[in-house]
């Protein structure tokens, strides 16, 4: 089958006779991908940094996937050969503490497509059931493959929801214009005042569809001590956006850190800042079950019903011996302005 195999930093290959995957008891159900998403944390293993050998256990990266099932086991009953579906990456054990408590990101057994197993960038995946959704025939395959974004940024939605007391009427600084950021700003949007910050001024019509504003980050002085809630989105190998989000905050406020840093990144911020106004940062970890409803499938029914702007996040599509294409076009996404790219088989 045709696949994406990754070697190293900026070592990794697209070849057309890799063997296909096996169904066994654990992942009983076969799926053709139809596309797969180009994550932030897919382009930080191709790019920058190759994950530790006991992290990172297959060759195959790609954790956002949508395709058709070809073929399942026989006990597998609620999916059925043909089936349309897009697939939740984490794998969790639903039996551990964490898992009683919906914290399925901590899950003591948890493991994940791209990094346990074989992931989306292959012609061929396998799969649990359990991971397996079926999607509507209202909806566009390729919507539904940004899931797992929109599945992370309903967790943090949800999080701003429990900590902050009056969740209308709130203001909300939205640092950084990636898909987090953007299905962020979608998910607050109602009742309250949302600016995202950001580099890309594309994306300024995407967001007037839902009425919020668009800034570029070269201005965010100009809202000293002004936002209640701050979404730190960028992460990576700086620390100069959480140091912004620190003197936008007003007295009390609430900063959540759902960009992810590099592993053993340290650096020093002005904390006094933070003291003074009693700030709270919190981390936004992946996604997590409310009730016995996990994140991602709520992504799915809001992509599926009510979602405004998501088309519009899909900024280019490559099939999958193009692969080194899409790389190049996510290297100069200053130029091109690209929030997210797929590939497709």
């Amino acid at each position: 089958m045709k696949a994406i195999i990754y070697d190293d930093v900026n070592n990794y290959n697209f070849i057309d006779n890799f063997e296909e995957p096996k169904m066994d008891n654990q992942l009983n159900v076969k799926i053709k991908v139809l596309y797969c998403g180009i994550c932030g944390s897919d382009i930080h293993k191709l790019l920058f940094e190759k994950p530790n050998r006991d992290y990172v256990k297959t060759r195959v990266l790609g954790h956002e996937i949508a395709g058709i099932v070809v073929d399942k086991m026989k006990n597998v009953m609620d999916i059925q050969i043909g089936d349309r579906v897009v697939v939740e990456p984490l794998l969790f054990c639903n039996n551990c503490d964490m898992c009683k408590r919906g914290y399925i990101q901590f899950c003591e057994n948890l493991k994940s497509l791209g990094k346990d197993f074989q992931g989306g960038f292959a012609e061929y995946l396998i799969a649990n059931e359990r991971q397996v959704h079926k999607i509507s025939k209202n909806v566009d395959t390729r919507i539904a493959t940004l899931c797992d974004p929109y599945s992370v940024a309903i967790h943090i939605a949800n999080m701003v929801q429990k900590k902050v007391n009056n969740i209308k009427s709130i203001k909300v600084a939205i640092i950084g214009d990636g898909v987090i950021g953007m299905a962020c700003a979608e998910l607050l949007y109602q009742g309250n005042e949302v600016i995202v910050f950001g580099k890309h001024n594309n994306r300024a019509n995407i967001l007037k569809k839902i009425d919020v504003n668009y800034i570029n980050i070269k201005c965010i002085d100009r809202y000293l001590d002004y936002f209640d809630v701050i979404i730190e989105a960028v992460g990576g190998r700086q620390s100069k956006t959480l140091e912004e989000a620190i003197n936008i905050s007003n007295k009390k406020g609430i900063i959540f850190v759902a960009g992810v840093y590099d592993n053993n990144f340290t650096f020093d911020i002005s904390l006094r800042n933070a003291f003074y106004k009693e700030l709270s940062i919190i981390g936004c970890n992946s996604f997590e079950k409310e009730g016995n409803i996990s994140n991602f499938k709520s992504a799915l029914n809001f992509l599926s019903n009510d979602s405004i702007i998501s088309k519009d996040l899909i900024s280019k599509i490559y099939d999958i011996s193009d692969f080194h294409r899409a790389i190049e076009y996510i290297k100069n996404r200053k130029i091109n302005e690209c929030i997210k790219v797929m590939i497709k088989m």
